[in-house]
């Protein structure tokens, strides 16, 4: 099943002018939707070898690059949502240039867009049979804040440690209704509408 199947999404523009000229918020929300899409899929696609490794006590060939590419992947989606939420709440200048997750959610967001995230996150179906989320948007943040630069070049003695694509995509799912839900109120606030633009 699709990631997004079971969203609630009424109606949702996601054209027009930005609020931030620096980041284009709508465009980056457009880009969010289908590239969440893209890692779902990506993940999906890892279940089986995951399995089999625990199974066999082996690992496929095949199954370091694409958990290398999941945890990369998810944490750059992460980073964009919530860069994408800050250029929304502080339109004035451009998202820091960091790629420290709980970093970029605890210093640039406000706490009421950090609780907002943290009730979306509480309220989003489940997306993978076995898979319970318990922990907080922050908590997951905190493990997987530098899984986007650790795992690019996981043939380091650093690299591939922490990262957890599934519960990290699922805080980027969050973060990305809580910025479209913002820019639909900033599109009402402005007279912006599908029609209209």
């Amino acid at each position: 099943m699709a990631i997004w199947a079971n969203i609630q999404f009424g109606t949702r523009y996601l054209g027009g002018p930005s609020a931030n000229p620096s980041w284009h918020v709508p465009r980056a929300l457009h880009s969010l939707y289908g590239e969440i899409e893209a890692a779902d899929t990506l993940i999906r696609s890892w279940e089986p070898l995951l399995s089999q490794r625990q199974k066999d006590q082996q690992e496929a060939t095949t199954e370091l690059g694409v958990a290398t590419t999941c945890v990369v992947v998810t944490g750059l989606i992460a980073e964009r949502a919530i860069k994408t939420l800050i250029a929304q709440t502080s339109p004035q200048g451009a998202p820091p240039h960091s790629h420290k997750l709980s970093e970029l959610f605890r210093e640039n967001l406000a706490v009421n867009e950090q609780d907002a995230v943290q009730r979306e996150l509480e309220a989003l179906p489940t997306f993978w049979d076995g898979y319970a989320e318990t922990a907080t948007a922050s908590a997951i943040l905190d493990v997987s804040s530098t899984g986007f630069v650790d795992w690019r070049y996981a043939m380091e003695p650093t690299g591939a440690t922490g990262g957890l694509p599934k519960p990290l995509l699922t805080v980027a799912v969050a973060v990305t209704l809580v910025g479209m839900d913002r820019l639909s109120q900033w599109q009402q606030a402005n007279g912006i509408s599908a029609s209209t633009s």
